[in-house]
């Protein structure tokens, strides 16, 4: 039985990633410093994946595939090459579509697409993915790469203005207004992590995705018009979408709408062909409509008696506009 050790193991994707790499017979251990409310049968290494000397725990463990969930810079990486070269079979690293140059012409994007990522965080795990790519031509280790792009399950999802997206569901319970960008017609995917964690699962110990990057994202192209009224139409929410132009929102808001201004404004459509090419017996498990009844379903009651920082800022949005247009 081969042994894959998790960087991470508690967070949105690395729960999905355990439960399927379980499935498929690996035996599946964590390393984190144990700071979680995730229940999780999973036994934890504890250390500090930002630490060199904590990374040295892992080996005594055996690791045939490590998953690394919280590498963000080529510092990670660098400790991270000199840790575990020659030492494992395969390393798997979870980097992010932030990498890619943005756009606002629908085009695809493919993993070979132009990259000039308009984010710090977009920057350092380009940088990351090249310490790594390094090593691999080295033959330290097999390599893939994975490119998530929006992720949600049950516990989290997004709205257009931020991470927030139980505030957005808040909004819609009580019938509040809701607030859209740019209409609400830039294009983007929402993957489940259940999908995201049958893809890494189904790359452990398989030579076909060594050496390879792959994009990963939900199937469905999306707007955030169609996002919103979806939501509307499943709870019979008499909430009013509210359109505001993206320029006056990050002109007069930017500090409290970093993820508008760096992400959302954008298109975001990744091609996941060649995931599905050379992965098989990956299958998009989850769709976007299931998986937002299920978030629905499990964030209905607590979203009626949700607070957020995100209220004030929504009403000072509403009446600005109100203001203005009066």
């Amino acid at each position: 039985m081969k042994t894959v050790v998790i960087l991470g193991g508690t967070g949105i994707l690395s729960t999905s990633i355990s439960k399927f790499c379980k499935n498929e017979g690996f035996n599946v251990l964590h390393f984190n410093r144990g700071i979680t409310n995730i229940k999780s049968d999973e036994k934890t290494i504890i250390g500090d994946r930002h630490s060199k000397n904590d990374l040295y725990k892992v080996l005594p463990h055996n690791p045939d595939i490590i998953i690394d969930m919280l590498c963000f810079d080529e510092y990670d990486a660098d400790i991270a090459i000199s840790v575990f070269a020659g030492k494992i079979e395969q390393y798997i690293f979870c980097s992010t579509a932030s990498v890619y140059s943005p756009v606002n012409d629908e085009s695809i994007i493919y993993e070979y697409s132009s990259k000039n990522p308009c984010t710090e965080y977009g920057k350092n795990k380009l940088k990351a993915e090249r310490k790594f790519i390094s090593a691999y031509n080295k033959g330290l280790f097999k390599l893939t790469i994975f490119r998530p792009g929006h992720v949600y399950n049950e516990k989290f999802f997004i709205n257009n203005l931020s991470l927030d997206g139980l505030y957005l569901l808040k909004r819609l319970v009580h019938n509040q207004d809701v607030i859209l960008s740019d209409y609400g017609k830039r294009y983007y995917q929402a993957c489940h992590a259940d999908n995201i964690g049958l893809a890494f699962a189904k790359v452990c110990n398989n030579n076909i995705a060594d050496g390879k990057i792959y994009n990963i994202a939900g199937e469905e192209k999306l707007t955030w018009r169609y996002t919103y009224e979806f939501l509307i139409n499943e709870i019979s929410s008499k909430s009013t979408i509210c359109y505001i132009d993206t320029d006056y929102l990050i002109r007069n808001y930017l500090e409290k709408l970093e993820f508008l201004s760096t992400c959302t404004r954008y298109d975001t459509i990744l091609s996941v062909e060649n995931l599905h090419k050379d992965i098989k017996e990956y299958k998009y498990l989850i769709d976007f409509c299931t998986g937002m009844r299920l978030v629905i379903k499990n964030n209905f009651s607590a979203a009626e008696l949700y607070t957020s920082e995100e209220e004030q800022l929504y009403e000072n949005i509403l009446s600005d506009i109100k203001n203005i247009k009066e």
